[in-house]
């Protein structure tokens, strides 16, 4: 009796386990067009707090400095992006070029996404970084 009882407390811890794991991230969506840049989840399971907010800030990734927002603003009552008609733009003005950022919205997931800003031919270009990138 004690075995199966074992066997299925092993199995329920499995199943529980497995179950509540999720990714620390969700993949955030980035649309740059005008020198802006538009952020967006494309992801319909997001909810908000209590008090209908969410945070979005911008950071530079490096490896010998701590963390840092360059950017950073609360939204209350406002529209949550998860669709490309409903992106948020967040201004790029004081971003440098060759450097790498990772943008989050934080609500009850974090979506995040790193990318850079490169000039090519008089024009900025957005770039999607991997995580594994030390460069741009």
């Amino acid at each position: 009796m004690k075995y199966i009882y074992l066997k299925l407390l092993m199995a329920y811890s499995f199943f529980t386990i497995i179950g509540c794991a999720q990714p620390i991230s969700n993949e955030l969506h980035i649309n740059f067009r005008n020198s802006q840049m538009c952020i967006y989840t494309d992801n319909e399971n997001t909810y908000l707090s209590k008090d209908n907010s969410y945070l979005i800030f911008v950071n530079e990734v490096t490896e010998s400095e701590p963390f840092k927002a360059i950017y950073s603003k609360d939204y209350v009552n406002t529209q949550f992006p998860i669709r490309l008609n409903q992106c948020l733009k967040v201004p790029v003005s004081n971003l440098e070029f060759n450097k790498i950022y990772e943008v989050n919205i934080e609500t009850n997931k974090n979506f995040s996404q790193r990318f850079c800003l490169k000039r090519k031919n008089n024009e900025t270009e957005l770039h999607i970084i991997n995580d594994a990138r030390t460069q741009c």
